[in-house]
């Protein structure tokens, strides 16, 4: 017998923890590396997905590109533009 908690119904609940401890068993009885999981892992790999940038914010970005107060390189590393932005920004 085990007990167990969370914010799922019950059915859901179980599920999750049973999926959870057989992932978990898995890993550490095969001694599979987790660092990528590991949230105290300064090395991990974390994936920040870019976000639209709005014509008005875009247009902004610009002037301040020309002002040499903004660079290219964090446009584009932090927005996903538009095939239109890109031609613009050329």
């Amino acid at each position: 017998m085990f007990g167990a908690n969370g914010l799922n119904e019950f059915e859901k609940g179980l599920g999750s923890a049973l999926t959870y401890a057989e992932r978990y068993f898995l890993l550490k009885f095969f001694h599979i590396n987790t660092d990528e999981d590991d949230i105290d892992n300064d090395a991990r790999k974390v994936e920040v997905a870019k976000q639209p940038i709005a014509d008005a914010r875009f247009q902004a970005a610009l002037k301040a590109i020309a002002n040499g107060t903004f660079t290219k390189e964090q446009l584009t590393n932090g927005f996903e533009l538009t095939p239109d932005q890109v031609k613009q920004l050329s």
